[in-house]
């Protein structure tokens, strides 16, 4: 009736009706609209997922062509170099994409919450970047040794190395938090690694609606931990992290840490030699020890591992050893002369 449709609408100016809306938004929507505003890039990864897997059941081999990563395509006869940005987000599996949707509305919600907005745009730019680039580098390599074609048209794709990126960010931000209420056992610094091995046991097995990203997942790992080790610059203004729980051999099984300490350790003393962590060493020198504060258990300190110093203080220990050697020996000499007088 008119006069219903008169109460819901009001003067243009110019004769004409204009509806308006009336109330509140319904919680549903209301809740998607905060969502969107509060976690921009987290929004905008579901929304990239979502169109690149509909877009796929529409046109799915020229789609496949377009935007998945196919060193051919890519940096070859068609220079497809958006490819870099989009075989990050693109799914053919739907059991893959609700997997990657829930993640995002969960991790990628705290991550962006904790790392700030334009933080967590920049960690997800680098990373992906870095997966497609690595990517694109090791199957080239594998070409030139090989020399097969088929591997110039390998096609790479999947979401796989972003959720290897949140399984890192969670491992930094909250270790010892449990992701799954029914798995008590399994704790947040264990989800990058065991997330390398199921894709890897998957890639092993040519299980391949669940391997194609294999490559994003192991670069992704890794290339999330440099970031946030060495590059990000967290709200306090520090940049990196030299926490231990975060050190490099962490992402692997236990069984081969022993043999990757040395590296690791080697690895971190070059960077700190290269002038990562400068800004934390002023604050470092500054702790006050555990004289100053007698009310502080000396457990309940930070415990700071600096291989180079540590290995600076063994030489000096072995020289001031060799010295009082030196003069040990040089007084029995001068106590055996003079008994021979």
């Amino acid at each position: 009736d008119s006069g219903a449709f008169a109460n819901n609408t009001h003067g243009n100016g110019n004769g004409g009706g204009q509806l308006q809306r009336r109330g509140p938004l319904p919680p549903a929507m209301a809740m998607n609209a905060a969502f969107v505003k509060e976690h921009p890039v987290t929004a905008a990864s579901m929304g990239m997922v979502l169109v690149l897997f509909l877009a796929g059941l529409v046109a799915r081999e020229g789609m496949g062509e377009r935007v998945t990563l196919i060193l051919a395509n890519t940096v070859g006869m068609n220079f497809y170099l958006w490819n870099f940005f989009t075989a990050g987000f693109y799914e053919t599996n739907i059991l893959k994409v609700l997997f990657d949707l829930a993640c995002l509305a969960s991790a990628g919600r705290m991550l962006e919450e904790s790392m700030g907005t334009e933080g967590f745009a920049i960690f997800w730019v680098v990373v992906n970047g870095l997966n497609g680039l690595v990517t694109s580098v090791a199957l080239f390599s594998l070409f030139v040794v090989t020399r097969m074609e088929t591997v110039l048209f390998m096609q790479t794709y999947g979401f796989g190395g972003l959720i290897g990126a949140l399984a890192v960010g969670l491992k930094l931000i909250a270790p010892r938090e449990t992701p799954l209420p029914t798995v008590p056992s399994l704790k947040c610094h264990h989800l990058p690694m065991l997330l390398g091995i199921v894709s890897l046991f998957c890639w092993t097995l040519n299980i391949t609606a669940f391997a194609k990203d294999t490559p994003f997942v192991v670069i992704g790992i890794y290339a999330s931990w440099w970031y946030l080790r060495f590059v990000h610059k967290g709200r306090d203004g520090l940049v990196g992290n030299v926490s231990e729980d975060f050190a490099f051999i962490t992402l692997f099984p236990p069984a081969c840490r022993r043999y990757l300490s040395p590296f690791a350790e080697f690895t971190y003393g070059v960077a700190c030699l290269l002038g990562y962590f400068k800004e934390r060493r002023p604050a470092l020198a500054g702790m006050p020890s555990t004289e100053e504060t007698p009310l502080v258990p000396a457990s309940l300190l930070p415990q700071v591992h600096d291989p180079v110093a540590e290995r600076r203080r063994a030489k000096a220990r072995e020289q001031l050893d060799a010295k009082l050697a030196a003069m040990a020996a040089q007084d029995d000499d001068n106590w055996e002369d003079e008994e021979d007088e």
